[in-house]
């Protein structure tokens, strides 16, 4: 495969990453009956780490500096996240950085 090609890909490979392992995690969770703040404790921690390292596999050179870019990328989204469920703000001015179903 092409190194270009290789580019392109690490973000969507970090996103399906992250998205693939918190689908696990919370299905597990519902299996076991787990209780629901722990999984999600479990869900913050080994979702990151997962996006990072999907997107630093995923990557044909530098990894190292993907990886950092990538930590970056999810901090800046978090924070905006964050920021937005705690400012209570109207749901049309952070639609596109909120996901769907989250107020």
């Amino acid at each position: 495969m092409k190194s270009w090609v290789k580019w392109i890909l690490v973000l969507p490979a970090a996103i399906g990453a992250y998205v693939g392992v918190q689908i696990v995690v919370a299905v597990s969770g519902e299996i076991t009956g787990l209780w629901t703040l722990l999984t999600q404790f479990i869900g913050a921690l080994v979702c990151p780490i997962a996006f990072v390292e999907a997107g630093a596999i995923t990557a044909p050179a530098y990894r190292h500096i993907t990886s950092i870019c990538l930590t970056i990328v999810l901090a800046i989204y978090s924070t905006a996240v964050v920021t937005c469920m705690s400012w209570n703000v109207d749901s049309a001015r952070c639609s596109s950085v909120v996901p769907s179903g989250v107020s």
